[in-house]
């Protein structure tokens, strides 16, 4: 698209650009800024929910345990896995487990070997999974384990850490003999870094979409003021027609673009006068209804604007000049028809307008266009109420 690059309206028009260009750009980055800090948060509240989660069945099991601490008391002495007690507590597990793995991957109990060491007693998993763990296997001590031992109270650990079977972070609840007090060893309950990242990507991709979403609200939002913006700043003010910065702007694409141009110069009669009669405000009001009536009997492809004043420029495009005449003549006749009543003298105040137009050659200058317009507006305004049109290009 042809345009001058230091036109006014262009100058605005890249202005209106660079502000709508900080706006999203800022929008952008607070954005991405809150979406990585709510994941970041939503993430250490999610591990704690986890933790939580974890600790809550490490305890609800050690209670179990401890309601016949007797017999687990015993059977930590023989470790017999073919007595009933273990296959009790061995089903009782596995249950609380199932109940549980789509937020727990390990849950069973184990007593301290030495300072370094723990052994596996009950596990809840299935005898024969990839994750079972039978009696007796013994594991290294997580900092968490040895803190519950040492304190021989509920732990719950705040990273994940690498074990012989996977990275782990773990919850610990003590098992105690109901009657003497004893302490029994430890109820551990884990949640792998797999399972977490795993339910993280869902969140990640939800903090992702929901992002997505807003930027995408807020770019339409932003698309939708600065075509306001633009709108604004492309028409006058007080007659919503163009204005005519964008009128020459409009006026310097087309002559580059059409063979067949025509530009229309209108003046209203004897304006002063109407404005020194009636006041300001009146004056307003016809130049609005004029405007109206412009608009209306003008095309939709047509470019009519306020140039200044009382007086009105139309572009016209791709017509003969019989269709140029048929339109001037159109404007002409409305505007000297309208009705419009000065209030406070109850008086209707005839309005009448001259029109000139001129038939501009592809590729001519803007301001020479208007001049041979202003030129054919002249011949109209020395008898005024009267439309002139100038098929061939005046002299200098």
């Amino acid at each position: 698209m042809y345009s001058d690059k230091n036109s006014p309206y262009e100058k605005k028009n890249r202005r209106a650009m660079r502000y709508f260009l900080i706006v999203f750009s800022s929008f952008c980055i607070l954005m991405i800024t809150i979406s990585i800090v709510s994941y970041l948060f939503a993430a250490n509240i999610f591990k704690k929910q986890l933790v939580l989660k974890c600790e809550t069945i490490a305890s609800t099991v050690a209670s179990v345990i401890e309601s016949d601490s007797q017999s687990y008391a015993e059977f930590l002495n023989t470790l017999d896995t073919e007595s009933e007690y273990y296959k009790k507590a061995k089903q009782l597990m596995m249950n609380i487990k199932r109940a549980n793995e789509s937020n727990v991957a390990y849950v069973y109990t184990e007593i301290r070997v030495d300072n370094d060491t723990m052994m596996y007693v009950i596990g809840g998993e299935e005898p024969g999974s990839p994750m079972y763990t039978p009696t007796g296997v013994t594991d290294k001590l997580t900092a968490a384990g040895r803190e519950a031992y040492d304190k021989k109270t509920t732990v719950t650990g705040t990273q994940f850490v690498t074990t012989a079977y996977g990275v782990r972070l773990s919850a610990y609840a003590p098992v105690k003999h109901i009657e003497t007090g004893e302490f029994l060893g430890l109820v551990g309950v884990d949640i792998t870094k797999n399972q977490y990242n795993s339910v993280m990507v869902v969140f990640l991709f939800q903090t992702i979409a929901s992002f997505v979403l807003a930027l995408g609200f807020f770019g339409v939002v932003i698309f939708q003021f600065s075509e306001r913006v633009q709108r604004t700043i492309n028409t006058d003010a007080l007659t919503k027609l163009a204005n005519k910065s964008y009128f020459k702007s409009e006026l310097k694409r087309h002559l580059h673009t059409n063979t067949i141009n025509y530009v229309i110069m209108a003046d209203l009669d004897h304006f002063k006068r109407v404005n020194d009669t009636y006041g300001h405000e009146f004056g307003d009001k016809v130049l609005v209804q004029t405007a109206a009536q412009i608009k209306k009997n003008t095309r939709a492809e047509d470019c009519p604007a306020r140039y200044g004043g009382e007086e009105f420029i139309i572009y016209l495009a791709g017509v003969s000049s019989d269709k140029a005449i048929e339109i001037m003549e159109r404007i002409r006749s409305q505007i000297e028809n309208m009705q419009i009543l000065h209030e406070e003298t109850g008086k209707t105040v005839p309005i009448t307008i001259s029109l000139g137009a001129a038939q501009i050659p592809k590729g001519m200058d803007v301001s020479k266009a208007v001049e041979l317009a202003d030129k054919a507006l002249y011949k109209a305004k020395e008898k005024r109420n009267v439309c002139v049109l100038q098929t061939s290009v005046l002299p200098e």
